[in-house]
């Protein structure tokens, strides 16, 4: 009887030094300092910042002018508008506002980069226009219509762009400076369109300004406002 009660508190002791030696072996676990444990090293990025390319309208001098800007840096003028021809419904600022909102926009939807985007001359709603195009996208439509001619550049629309294309690259050549009406003239020549590389055309603008050429790379945004498709007179 003793024999069989003194195993019993042989085995109870045996059990609680069991349970105390691992709730040790736990405690200790969680008590370890937090200055022993490895710390993740982050390297800071070495990735320069992305620049979106946007398109603004400004003034320039009495005018009206759309310019290429990357951060805080912008391009001479690409286009200049300064024609009152077509009323008070077109003005040049109007017109300059809606043409750089659509190159905006053709950036933007474009994934954000220039790559890929051309300029070239077609016919929308029987008037001559200049209108951009992305890969194996060919002819102008009202959805990527840029600019209609007046009169003035309507016989020669490949000329139109050389002349778009000089001025904004060098600051020669005359710049297009207005649209056409909804209804008019009817001036037909029939040419080849054509195709001049947007990216070529920026690019070399901010390297004639600032003497490097910049990545065209860009993280997308969406420009200031959305104009709806359409030709509606401009």
């Amino acid at each position: 009887m003793k024999l069989k009660f003194f195993t019993q508190i042989f085995l109870s002791t045996l059990a609680l030094s069991s349970t105390f030696t691992v709730g040790s072996v736990v405690k200790a676990q969680q008590t370890v300092p937090a200055e022993r444990l490895p710390e993740e090293t982050i390297a800071p990025s070495t990735q320069p910042e992305d620049l979106t390319t946007t398109f603004e309208c400004v003034t320039e001098g009495r005018n009206y002018a759309t310019i290429a800007r990357r951060g805080d840096r912008v391009t001479a003028p690409l286009i200049l508008w300064r024609t009152f021809e077509f009323g008070s419904q077109y003005t040049p600022e109007n017109r300059c506002r809606m043409v750089s909102d659509r190159l905006s926009r053709a950036v933007y939807e474009n994934g954000g980069r220039l790559t890929n985007l051309q300029l070239t001359t077609g016919r929308v709603n029987n008037l001559p226009v200049i209108c951009y195009t992305n890969g194996g996208q060919y002819g102008c439509n009202s959805r990527n219509l840029l600019l209609t001619l007046d009169s003035r550049n309507a016989s020669n629309p490949n000329a139109a762009l050389d002349n778009l294309f000089n001025f904004g690259v060098s600051g020669s050549g005359a710049p297009i400076v207005s649209f056409a009406p909804s209804q008019g003239f009817n001036s037909r020549r029939t040419t080849t369109p054509k195709r001049i590389n947007l990216e070529r055309v920026v690019n070399e603008a901010f390297e004639d300004k600032y003497g490097d050429e910049e990545t065209s790379v860009v993280r997308p945004q969406p420009p200031i406002s959305r104009p709806q498709p359409g030709n509606n007179g401009i």
